[in-house]
């Protein structure tokens, strides 16, 4: 799934205050206390990794390449830490796409450790020179979570609080961690998928029919988007949902949903032609059914919460969503007229839900 929510989103410094402001409690974040931390000495990293290379040290952050096993495999990842790092939050940044980390994943993960997060992104087997091959929200997620064992034993985490952020192709693996893990203080999951032969068929009907669903929103890029993606999903699943169906169900966290103990945040467009709206909709369903029913917001495109809004079902709250997540152990929000890649005139509105819904379960 090469295409992934938009780089530009929390790049902006009001992004960052955004979450500055939401974090500043939990996460260290320099100036929450309206001082400057008293630097202290970096911890020397524990010997767990197979290669460690100091990539940069500037405005305060280390910057790392390391390597380490998973399954068996050498895997890659990039870790981000303030240099007086000690006892932080971990928060695993899961990237989408399949090919590994690239410019905005790591614009995105110097802004979140600059707030005081120690961040590390695993580039996932067969991405940007790790071994292995590309398995699709299967074995990258074995190789996120032994990057969480790895990193547990570092100087510089304190252990009980990690937090895992994805999206897209990163949403599914760290929707899955969340199932696995349920040590984990919060996720976010940026409109990952959760059942991949739902999403594969429906892919496919819409490729058969003349792309229906991108004609009524105004798309005409869609026939080739979706055409490559089912190749790619083809190839590396070894056939369709009906020739392999094991294949499909392994990959898809919508099966063992109902385990999910890890507060999870939901986010997801109604006009996603990559991750479309009936994923979301299933996990909804799904945590319903298990009895811990996510709340849930529709936002319009005026960025109003819209208590009438239908998708998924309606069922959707009034009050403001900034505050209404902070008492939420599960929380959905869906805007209306978003596509896979957040806009740059929504980027704030959503920092400005994930934050409190972060800083809650991290505090």
């Amino acid at each position: 799934m090469a295409p992934t929510l938009s780089s530009s989103r929390w790049r902006t410094r009001a992004a960052v205050l955004a979450l500055c402001v939401g974090l500043a409690v939990s996460s260290g974040c320099a100036g929450g206390s309206g001082g400057t931390p008293t630097p202290t000495p970096t911890p020397t990293p524990a010997p767990v990794w197979l290669d460690h290379t100091e990539l940069s040290h500037s405005g305060g952050i280390i910057v790392e390449k390391v390597s380490y096993l998973a399954s068996s495999l050498k895997i890659w990842a990039e870790i981000f830490r303030p240099d007086n790092a000690t006892h932080r939050t971990l928060l695993l940044w899961n990237h989408g796409g399949f090919s590994g980390l690239v410019d905005a994943d790591r614009s995105i993960c110097t802004d979140l450790a600059k707030l005081g997060f120690v961040v590390a992104a695993s580039y996932y087997r067969g991405e940007g020179g790790s071994a292995g091959i590309v398995e699709a929200c299967k074995g990258e997620v074995d190789d996120v979570e032994a990057l969480l064992i790895a990193l547990k034993q570092q100087p510089y985490i304190d252990a009980t609080k990690i937090a895992a952020v994805g999206a897209s192709h990163g949403g599914c693996v760290t929707l899955s961690l969340a199932i696995r893990r349920p040590e984990m203080r919060v996720a976010v999951d940026l409109a990952g998928p959760a059942d991949w032969a739902t999403l594969y068929n429906w892919m496919a009907d819409q490729a058969a029919r003349g792309e229906p669903f991108c004609a009524q929103i105004g798309r005409t890029d869609c026939k080739k988007l979706h055409q490559d993606m089912l190749a790619q999903l083809r190839t590396g699943l070894g056939g369709t949902p009906a020739q392999v169906p094991n294949a499909y169900a392994e990959r898809s966290p919508i099966q063992h949903l109902g385990d999910l103990k890890v507060p999870t945040l939901f986010i997801q467009g109604t006009d996603d032609v990559i991750v479309n709206l009936d994923q979301t909709c299933r996990k909804r369903t799904a945590l319903t059914n298990a009895g811990r029913a996510p709340g849930a917001w529709d936002i319009d495109t005026s960025l109003h919460e819209n208590p009438n809004g239908t998708a998924c079902g309606g069922g959707f709250r009034s009050s403001s969503v900034f505050i209404g997540v902070l008492v939420e152990t599960n929380a959905l929000v869906i805007y209306e007229g978003q596509g896979h890649e957040v806009k740059d005139n929504l980027r704030n509105h959503v920092i400005g839900v994930v934050s409190p819904f972060l800083f809650a379960h991290l505090s």
